[in-house]
């Protein structure tokens, strides 16, 4: 699970990497995919427009750290780096 499209970087969360989440973060992952995938067309996405739900599985996902990359969380990763970086306050 990785946007694409060049600069900034972090850590893929592959297919494997995934599977070793526990079920919540998985399941942070899933909702905060499908919301994403809803508004990032738009270009100007605000974290003050996220729905509930979308915004605590985005604070799940940037706290949990990534399997198998020790002292990475989800912070780190190249989904929510490029995230991050599109997104206004």
């Amino acid at each position: 699970m990785c946007l694409r499209g060049g600069p900034p970087y972090g850590v893929p969360i592959e297919d494997d990497t995934f599977e070793q989440y526990p079920d919540e973060v998985k399941q942070a992952w899933v909702t905060f995919d499908g919301w994403w995938h809803t508004v990032n067309a738009a270009f100007q996405v605000r974290k003050s427009d996220m729905p509930d739900d979308a915004s605590q599985a985005m604070a799940t996902i940037l706290e949990a750290p990534i399997p198998g990359f020790e002292g990475k969380t989800g912070r780190d990763s190249c989904y929510m780096v490029n995230v991050l970086s599109m997104m206004e306050e």
